[in-house]
């Protein structure tokens, strides 16, 4: 049967209507309601170039594209864990006292939780670091919550409440990164270490195999190219004749894997925007950390004291003008909190880890189906001629077709919905970053009044 007399013929698989079912047509936009831009933070120290993160110097070539996502992977994860290492460093004598309440309620919330404290009864740095082994178990977690709140107040520490966004980001980079290594990286290499590493020989090896998979891709276009062009001329010059079918044959031939590597390039590049949505938004976050770090506060003391000296005629209105500018910015540092506190809960409690793996478990699994199955089946099915005309086949393939069109449809929500998260977490991270940046110029001006009361 000529394939022209299949178009629109009752029973066959290959009509109009079940193209439409069949045909990929991703649906997925990252157009969210807010551009996805970032700043990123110019770091006020100077540090050799293999500490600044990037994809390359200036001078090598440009890698391709997961060879450089990869390489950002192992750079990110080098930079959070030095930023890690050097609060530990600052934070390693400090301690917390906890009241019997709090203590009691930690052991209400999570039985047979051991709570290790130093010789004098209070919590040291590092049984709070331990806390972030197992960040949502019960007791851990309420941990966290004592010592934040500790952290952020007005005797608090800039570098204890900057140091869970860092251990918080380091856990989004090693999912994330999973998430790379299982839909993109294992499509180029078998053995792929279990964390990233700023490895030249692995490196070269991803690159230079993306960039043979380049070429194919490349060859397949011109091909198609070429044998599209041909059967066009053909079909205007000799339609009908023995000459045009085998043209047409040709055509076809070179087509089907043309179409299938379109497909296959656009799967890929959907995942690698979005991972490199995590990583732009993972590197401004660390940037605006760093940049904390180094400025701290920007109150400039000698200058507001010289401000606060000259409004008081003797020491005695000058004592009470300090209570009151203390008062003032304890009521400050007090507000801050409460505004930073949501954009914490949110993080803690709706982009926490569990959601994350589960996000991401649930993309790679419509992934892999429709990898397997869509595009295969796909590919299968639209070349098929239905051996009968009888309801209950046609009533067959449109339910398989139906199935396809489902799988389909899943990886388009499931993408979509990581990326949300993704963009979710990273406005969220940055408002409490800023936030947490902002209070501190007030928890620094209360501390210089109370210096000089």
């Amino acid at each position: 049967m000529d394939e022209k007399d299949l178009i629109g013929q009752k029973g066959m698989v290959d009509t109009e209507a079940e193209r439409s079912i069949l045909e990929y047509r991703p649906k997925v936009k990252y157009e969210p309601n807010k551009p996805f831009t970032v700043n990123i933070q110019t770091e006020e120290t100077t540090v050799p170039d293999s500490e600044s993160p990037g994809l390359a110097s200036d001078e090598s070539v440009p890698l391709e594209k997961p060879a450089a996502q990869y390489l950002m992977f192992a750079e990110l994860g080098d930079r959070l864990t030095r930023i890690a290492r050097e609060l530990e460093e600052k934070l390693k004598d400090v301690s917390f006292s906890l009241t019997d309440k709090e203590i009691n309620r930690i052991f209400e919330s999570s039985p047979g939780y051991v709570l290790e404290l130093d010789s004098d009864g209070n919590i040291p740095f590092e049984t709070y670091k331990k806390t972030f082994d197992d960040p949502e178990e019960p007791g851990n977690s309420l941990l966290q919550d004592y010592v934040h709140s500790y952290a952020e107040d007005v005797d608090g520490s800039l570098e204890l409440e900057l140091y869970e966004d860092v251990r918080e980001m380091q856990y989004g980079i090693e999912e994330g990164y999973f998430l790379f290594k299982e839909s993109i990286l294992k499509r180029y290499v078998k053995e792929i270490p279990a964390s990233p590493a700023n490895d030249e020989g692995f490196i070269k090896q991803v690159d230079d195999k993306a960039i043979k998979i380049s070429q194919v891709r490349q060859n397949l276009f011109e091909v198609n190219e070429a044998s599209e062009k041909e059967y066009y001329e053909s079909l205007r010059t000799e339609y009908g004749s023995p000459e045009f079918f085998k043209v047409s044959e040709k055509y076809k031939e070179a087509k089907r894997p043309y179409d299938l590597s379109v497909r296959d390039e656009k799967t890929e590049k959907e995942m690698m925007s979005l991972i490199d949505g995590l990583l732009i938004a993972v590197d401004d976050c660390a940037g605006l950390v760093k940049s904390g770090l180094v400025l701290g506060s920007g109150i400039e003391e000698e200058e507001v004291m010289k401000v606060l000296v000259n409004q008081a005629a003797t020491k005695e209105k000058l004592n009470e003008l300090l209570k009151l500018t203390q008062l003032s910015l304890k009521l400050q540092v007090n507000q801050q909190i409460q505004d930073k506190r949501q954009y914490r809960d949110v993080l803690k409690n709706i982009n926490n880890l569990s959601r994350k793996k589960r996000a991401h478990d649930e993309l790679l699994m419509a992934y892999e189906l429709r990898n397997k199955m869509y595009l295969s089946m796909y590919d299968t099915l639209q070349h098929l001629e239905s051996p009968s005309k009888k309801p209950g086949v046609e009533a067959f393939l449109d339910q398989m077709a139906g199935g396809l069109n489902l799988i389909q449809n899943q990886y388009e929500t499931f993408l979509q919905d990581v990326y949300l998260m993704y963009m979710s977490e990273y406005e969220i991270r940055k408002e409490k970053l800023e936030r947490t940046l902002e209070k501190e110029n007030a928890r620094a001006g209360y501390s210089l009044v109370l210096e000089h009361l």
